[in-house]
Parts: C-alpha cells; structure tokens; sequence
C-alpha cells in the first residue's frame, strides 16, 4: 500500500508472465495430444521408404511407398494384424448431380481427400454416425464428413445413398470423372489429428483400382501414397524392421538401394523431416524451447 505503482507493475508483469506461460502451455498439450485418442495408438505404425543416395552416402526417409508393398507385406508378413493402403489426393473436383444428373453444385477440395480400405479404421478410431465401414470394400463408395456432408447437401443425414461425381485434379495420370455413392458419414474430426478427412473414397475406385492397386512397380513411389499398419502387442520393432529391410531387398531389383522401415504413430507427428497429411508437424526440439521460453518468462515476472 506505500509503493501503489511499484506493486501494481510488480503484480501486473507477474500476471502476464502466468497468462503468457499458460497459453504456451495450452499449446504444448495441444501439440503433444495428437492421434492420442486412437485405442490402438501403440500398436499402430506407418511404414517409411529409406532412401540411400549413393552418390552423397546420405539417407533420407519419406513417407511414400512402392506401389506393391501394403498387398506384399499383408502376404509376407503373417503377424500384420491390418494393412491400410492410404492416398492424399489434392486440388479435387466434386460435383453434386441434381436428379437429372445436371451438375447442382460444384466444391474443389484443395486437401482431405483420401483413398483407403476399412482396415484404416479398425486402426484408427473414426466413428461412423451412419453407414458401415465395410462398405469400403467395394469400389465407388465414400465416406463424407459430418461438416463435408452438411456442406454438399445442408442435411448431413440427407446425404446418404446420394451421388457425387469426383474429379482428380493435381496428378499426372490423366483420369476421367468417378461417379461415387455416398455409403457412409463420419463423426467431426478431431482438430489434434493428422488425418484431415473430409472424403475418404473406398481404395480401388477410379485411378486407385486402375493403377495402384494393379501395379507391381516395386521401383517407383508417388508422393502422398503411403501405408500404415497394426501389429501385435510387445512386438519387438527393431528386429521387425530388420525383416522387412531383407523382404525390400527381396522384391527390389538389384538396382534399387532403397528399403522400408516402419515408424510408431507416436514419432509420426514430431517428423518435420518427413511430414504428414496435416501439415501440422512441429519437432520436439521446438517444444523443449517453447517449455524454456515459459520458464524464463516465469522467472522474470
């Protein structure tokens, strides 16, 4: 009460310095809560290429994977509980028919739609709030978010059994349009997920069954065509990876240094170098700066 503005200022930075210490907080749980709600998150991995560039020695990995390898792996490896092939498509077209088959409406997608089986979801914990999962198997059918759907036809649960024509946009092989059926509706995704899903169209429709699922190309990757897996509980990783580096050299010709290893989901969203599907990436050298930086500031207020 003798020093009012000395207190005040002392009270004021000390205030600050918590509310700024609390929202780096908040971030940081946010950061490290991804893909935690998953009932199989320790037993979930995804499988990456390893790049050996002779002419540098250096290795690099990415998240691409030949064209044959989810099918190979699911064969050669018998202890692989699911198998899930997974493509991001980008910059989509999807037109929505009236009942004349006239095009009513017309969204581009520039991300969130992804090709996949049902395996993906007996890995990951999507909740369906109509359809079924195995709907998947057959081609042409997709799954539309809550959000997706009530954007396409304003009454998510008027969305079911409805058509969407699809146009691939942003790839090299030239594809004309799928028609799909609406087979299923999924729950709003949670914002801490590396799987933005908006539209997931069953693995085999259009240019997945035309080209990626018939190829055995066990040279080439595209970008964004990638694998994740479920495995038994203990399983030991190091020695799983070992197998799976003997089976690359197996089914690569001999010209081919590349192999594959997997990667637990847990590492998935702190692999700047290899990235994502969301793009949210962030290392854990960042967070052990922003959990310094609240701690200095704390300090000094």
């Amino acid at each position: 009460t003798r020093n009012k503005s000395y207190a005040a200022i002392n009270i004021t930075g000390l205030a600050v310095g918590i509310a700024v210490c609390m929202t780096i907080f908040i971030i940081i749980e946010y950061q490290t809560s991804f893909d935690n709600f998953h009932a199989n998150k320790d037993r979930a991995y995804r499988v990456l290429t390893e790049y050996h560039h002779a002419e540098t020695g250096n290795t690099t990995y990415g998240k691409d994977i030949p064209f044959p390898l989810p099918v190979g792996m699911k064969t050669a490896f018998p202890q692989i509980e699911e198998v899930a092939p997974i493509f991001a498509s980008q910059n989509d077209q999807l037109l929505i028919p009236d009942k004349n088959g006239n095009t009513e409406k017309a969204f581009k997608e520039q991300r969130g739609l992804f090709y996949t089986n049902p395996s993906f979801f007996k890995i990951f914990n999507f909740p369906l709030l109509a359809g079924s999962y195995t709907s998947l198997n057959d081609p042409d059918n997709v799954f539309l978010s809550k959000e997706t759907a009530e954007k396409y036809f304003g009454d998510w649960k008027t969305a079911m059994g409805k058509t969407i024509k699809l146009q691939m946009g942003g790839f090299m092989f030239e594809h004309g349009t799928d028609v799909l059926k609406v087979s299923g509706i999924l729950a709003p995704i949670p914002s801490h997920s590396d799987f933005p899903l908006k539209i997931v169209v069953s693995f085999g429709t259009g240019f997945t069954g035309d080209y990626l699922a018939k190829s055995r190309e066990w040279d080439a990757t595209i970008a964004d065509f990638g694998c994740y897996i479920l495995l038994p509980p203990h399983i030991n990783v190091d020695n799983f990876n070992e197998q799976l580096k003997a089976y690359s050299r197996k089914v690569e010709s001999s010209v081919n240094k590349d192999s594959h290893i997997i990667q637990p989901l847990n590492k998935v969203h702190f692999d700047t170098q290899v990235g994502d599907y969301s793009n949210k990436n962030i290392s854990h050298q960042l967070l052990n700066v922003l959990w310094l930086i609240a701690a200095f500031i704390l300090l000094i207020a």
